[in-house]
């Protein structure tokens, strides 16, 4: 016996088919949000003007998935210009991305010899200056290894890698860096490997609320 299609029903079919769609897709733009802890290294750091130890550092960069491959190396990535978006909150203050200045993503398969395997992902952009710092640079580097050949490897034909290595993997090599530079000084702290947590696009929230709204429709309409 037929029996129509209710509104949740569709509904969340629609929903169903865009989604997949939008995923099946390339995404142009691919947001990461981060956060870190803040940890001086001596009474001259540059940073102990506004931040204590342990406060909290977040942030977020947005970057180009398309960006070309400047490198031809199998075992080389390199991706110039690849953020467009790019902010930190360290204490009271927000240090935004300078667009004039260089920014990029790098990453590479390291043979260790009998260490094994790494996969190595840097990515760095230049803030606007401010504070009174002439120039200030973040950046953040993950490490993975691994006993035999990574599965899979970052480095793949000369597609930037859409997910950084998983930060809870990384070695002791991983950091988060912000350096400062002002009239006498140049100042880089290490801190932490930060978390790392890819943000959704909007589209894609948009669909699964709708995705979720069918369902409950759907459930109510079985209740009645």
């Amino acid at each position: 016996m037929y029996h129509p299609a209710t509104p949740g029903r569709l509904l969340a079919a629609v929903a169903v088919c865009l989604l997949l769609g939008t995923t099946e897709s390339k995404a142009e733009l691919i947001t990461f949000e981060f956060s870190t802890q803040y940890l001086n290294s001596g009474p001259s750091d540059a940073l102990d003007a506004f931040l204590n130890p342990g406060d909290e550092i977040v942030g977020r960069f947005t970057f180009e998935s398309l960006t070309p491959d400047e490198d031809s190396s199998s075992e080389y990535g390199h991706f110039p210009a690849a953020i467009t978006a790019a902010s930190i909150q360290a204490g009271s203050h927000t240090f935004e991305l300078n667009p004039a200045g260089p920014n990029g993503i790098e990453v590479k398969n390291v043979e260790l010899g009998p260490l094994g395997f790494a996969n190595q992902y840097d990515v760095w952009w230049d803030i606007t200056p401010t504070l009174g710092f002439s120039e200030i640079t973040a950046s953040i580097h993950l490490s993975q290894l691994f006993a035999q050949p990574g599965d899979p490897m970052l480095v793949d034909g000369d597609s930037l890698p859409l997910t950084p290595p998983d930060p809870s993997l990384a070695n002791d090599n991983a950091w988060f860096m912000l350096s400062v530079d002002g009239q006498n000084f140049e100042n880089s702290h290490l801190l932490p490997a930060p978390t790392i947590v890819r943000v959704p696009e909007p589209s894609t929230l948009a669909l699964m609320v709708l995705v979720i709204i069918g369902i409950i429709l759907n459930k109510r309409r079985k209740r009645r």
